[in-house]
């Protein structure tokens, strides 16, 4: 009986030893993991940079269009000669539809 217990005793002991040592090469053993999970981090970063750099240059272009489309309807309208009778406020709704629906300036202008 005393043999058995020795030997259930030294099993624990060499259990809680390789316990430890798995324990230990375990944390350590996450290392190049979190490493590589950190470049990946850095290299998902970046392309979110570059994601946010790109939507702002398109609405940069965006807004420089709207404004330059804005501009020559404005222009176009400026051209339009229409009798003093049959004279009409253009609003900023009036060249939004010129902007957005393509429609020629006469026709936005009917009264």
């Amino acid at each position: 009986m005393a043999q058995n217990i020795q030997s259930i005793s030294d099993d624990v002991h060499t259990l809680t030893v390789a316990l430890k040592k798995a324990k230990a090469d375990g944390l350590s053993g996450l290392g190049p993991e979190v490493a590589r999970l950190n470049e990946q981090l850095e290299a998902l970063k970046a392309n979110l940079e570059r994601l946010r750099d790109a939507r702002s240059n398109l609405i940069d272009e965006l807004v420089a269009e709207v404004a330059n489309v804005a501009g020559n309807a404005l222009q176009s309208l400026r051209v339009c000669s229409l009798p003093a009778e049959n004279e009409v406020d253009v609003s900023s709704a009036m060249v939004s539809q010129l902007i957005f629906n393509d429609r020629p300036p006469t026709a936005a202008l009917t009264p």
